[in-house]
């Protein structure tokens, strides 16, 4: 294990045996011991656990439905097929492999914006590689297009838990470029709180993250229950440079820089100092920021820069890891924003329980389950896998 202080060089080394299962004191694994983190802070601090409604969250995929917002070109032109589809139940590398086999493309060819969950309703767009009109392979390339399943109307309703259909596209264009991860500008979500009653408190809460906003922190998606995801991606990290599976090296490297981040927002909560700019803050349409560490110069400095430091001391192999991988340097938002935030009481009907819907968008890369956290406490698995 390695041990760190302020003043001495940390590096990664190998375990010599495979890590002991976890216990209470943490996993040594990747050269650092891992504690399993407790819950999180809240920013409505008055809100505990006891006076949050307990709720269950995507009692069926439909009750978490996730509309992804893109900013198209205007002309309907060019080398790419843009698709937006809707699905049920589907990963977004599940259904890249769906769309691969159906228009006989390779998987890799096809790019999308960002993930979305599996257990969920959700709509996204995917681009393809394709003929121009007219050329070569444009006839047959069609014909395949047109065998896809196709949905008119209310998209989550054209994929419901009653409907026939698991996926379907619900829009075609044509677009100059292949489509890059971040490229969207959003996500809508709509969401159903199973045993939820919208009483003074809970809509108090409301009020107040639509003002404030809550934490932005990366949600239990990222890190698998009881942060298994982090245990995995620490036991990689010795064998990193022989690794050849790009896909599985991308979700590590996202979870350890993620883990991070969200060591430097928890400090920052509970030192009530996360919605302000500290002195050398780096900050971003005037909203503070933490680190998404890689190479290259903190972009912080002075006392934003120190508290950042001090935050990751314990993680500083993990800190040198992700350099060394190539990683540049990036900055988060401390706050994820609701935009549009709206709620409304769902009365039960034969004997089911009452829900709350709520809606709100949110920008790319923000998890709808660290604004959720804020309001309810919830039953069973938040991962959405």
């Amino acid at each position: 294990m390695t041990v760190l202080s302020a003043d001495a060089p940390v590096s990664i080394v190998s375990n010599a045996a495979p890590p002991e299962p976890a216990t209470d004191a943490g996993d040594v694994t990747g050269g650092i011991r891992y504690t399993r983190p407790g819950p999180l802070p809240l920013a409505l601090r008055d809100r505990s656990p006891a006076s949050r409604q307990a709720v269950v969250l995507r009692q069926h995929n439909s009750d978490f439905q996730v509309d992804e917002q893109l900013r198209l070109s205007d002309l309907d032109d060019g080398q790419h097929c843009y698709l937006q589809v809707a699905r049920n139940g589907y990963s977004t590398p599940e259904i890249v492999q769906v769309l691969a086999q159906a228009m006989q493309v390779a998987a890799s060819d096809i790019g999308y914006a960002g993930m979305k969950d599996k257990r969920a309703v959700t709509r996204q767009w995917f681009s393809l590689p394709a003929p121009m009109a007219g050329a070569e392979g444009d006839a047959e390339f069609q014909a395949k297009l047109r065998a896809l399943p196709r949905a008119t109307g209310a998209w989550h309703q054209a994929v419901s838990d009653e409907s026939a259909l698991a996926y379907a596209v619900t829009a075609v264009r044509r677009q100059p470029r292949k489509l890059r991860r971040g490229d969207h500008v959003g996500n809508r979500f709509s969401i159903r709180l199973v045993g939820a009653r919208l009483d003074a408190s809970l809509q108090s809460a409301l009020e107040r993250i639509g003002e404030r906003g809550a934490p932005n922190f990366f949600g239990h998606q990222r890190f698998g229950n009881d942060g298994e995801n982090v245990t995995r991606a620490l036991a990689w990290l010795p064998d990193q440079r022989r690794s050849r599976r790009s896909f599985q090296r991308g979700l590590h490297l996202s979870v350890l820089r993620a883990q991070l981040f969200n060591q430097v927002l928890a400090h920052r909560l509970r030192e009530d100092n996360w919605t302000l700019c500290l002195p050398g803050e780096a900050s971003e349409d005037g909203m503070p920021t933490g680190p998404m560490w890689g190479r290259g110069k903190l972009a912080s400095s002075d006392s934003a820069a120190e508290v950042e430091q001090r935050c990751l001391l314990p993680w500083w192999p993990v800190a040198l890891a992700l350099e060394h991988a190539g990683l540049k340097q990036q900055r988060r938002s401390l706050i994820a924003q609701p935009v549009d935030l709206s709620w409304r009481q769902e009365a039960g009907d034969g004997g089911e329980s009452s829900a709350v819907w709520v809606e709100f968008t949110l920008a790319p890369g923000s998890f709808a389950t660290s604004i959720l956290r804020e309001l309810v406490s919830f039953a069973g698995d938040l991962t959405g896998e």
